[in-house]
């Protein structure tokens, strides 16, 4: 899955039936009033923090509005008693070294994804989101909640010394293109940016495919090395000012979300909290998730409205075939454990069940 160096994550707003603290006790445990934030502020201004906590996202300054707000509600909300010090992607540890170290201690929280550790992390790929495993915000409610998918993460970061507190259910990953693009047939005559995961299932139904870091795609795009690129939603084209590129995008149905992040804390440092502090930082971590999500679908539907693209699809009969296409990665991915073989059967029957697959 496509990891996307200048955009911010986020979860669905609901939470999976299994996660007992509703959303709606967010502002009432969070102290979010404006009463409530004087007073506290005065009090926690004065006293020294009973825990210090290091957190670091794998995004970039763009996000950091949104992680700012959730470390100043934690310590509203515990009096002061919990501060969270925050830094953006790279700043202490590089990306894909954040989930071993958040299990080490060296930090205590991290903003991750799990494709960053897939290599050495048997459920990785899955978690972050394998094409064509999910289409709808219902898909992965009913993955993570009913069939039990967030237990299974739940279980296998704890075998790495980390809590896992959220998932972060991210935007649209659609494909922009110089020509229309309204089928299979139209994908074969163009060469489409992807990556390499995604090419197991473009390149054995003739889609000509090259992978280009996401600082290149704007050159690649306006000299006509590539004609297509399928990075992300309308939003990341905009902020990678692909609009000046190419003008047509195509919802292609390979995943949605596309791409599911985390938020992981060291397991010792979980487990010195007391439960009251525990409760403070489940709540601030679902509602940052939330604010993600509102975040990018905002930035989504604005650039949308910006006519800046004409809008396509790809007929259903077209959707079956790439997630037919899709099987081998999923059999790849179901090998690697007993428990990933588990999670592929979950997706499997979701698929047949939508009628996606047969």
């Amino acid at each position: 899955m496509d990891i996307h160096y200048n955009n911010a994550r986020d979860p669905m707003t609901t939470q999976p039936m299994s996660w007992p603290h509703s959303l709606s006790k967010l502002g009432a445990v969070l102290g979010l009033t404006t009463t409530l934030s004087l007073a506290s502020g005065l009090a926690y201004a004065q006293q020294e923090p009973e825990f210090r906590w290091r957190m670091q996202r794998y995004t970039g300054p763009e996000t950091a509005e949104l992680f700012e707000t959730f470390a100043q509600q934690v310590k509203q909300a515990s009096d002061g008693r919990l501060e969270i010090t925050l830094f953006s992607g790279g700043e202490l540890v590089p990306n894909e070294q954040l989930l071993a170290a958040t299990g080490g201690g060296l930090i205590e929280m991290a903003y991750g994804h799990g494709a960053y550790w897939a290599g050495n992390f048997d459920l990785g790929r899955i978690e972050a989101g394998l094409p064509l495993a999910w289409t709808s915000l219902d898909d992965v409610r009913y993955l993570w909640g009913e069939l039990g998918f967030g237990d299974m993460l739940d279980e296998a970061y704890a075998e790495r010394g980390v809590h896992y507190l959220t998932p972060v259910f991210g935007g649209p990953y659609e494909l922009l293109s110089k020509e229309p693009v309204e089928s299979l047939d139209d994908m074969r005559e163009i060469k489409i940016r992807a990556t390499s995961t995604l090419a197991e299932v473009l390149d054995p139904l003739g889609v000509p495919t090259v992978y280009l870091p996401p600082e290149e795609l704007y050159v690649a795009m306006s000299t006509n090395a590539i004609g297509g690129v399928i990075y992300g939603g309308a939003f990341d084209y905009e902020l990678l000012k692909l609009q000046e590129t190419a003008e047509h995008y195509t919802e292609l149905g390979l995943l949605y979300p596309g791409y599911v992040d985390n938020l992981l804390v060291n397991q010792r440092a979980w487990d010195q909290l007391p439960e009251d502090l525990k409760t403070v930082v489940s709540l601030a971590a679902r509602d940052l998730a939330r604010r993600h999500h509102d975040w990018f679908e905002a930035g989504t539907r604005n650039t949308l409205q910006k006519d800046f693209f004409v809008q396509h699809s790809l007929p259903d009969e077209d959707v079956k075939q790439l997630t037919e296409s899709a099987q081998a990665l999923w059999d790849e991915e179901a090998a690697r454990s007993d428990r990933n073989a588990k999670a592929i059967e979950m997706l499997r029957d979701m698929a047949t069940t939508s009628g996606r697959l047969q």
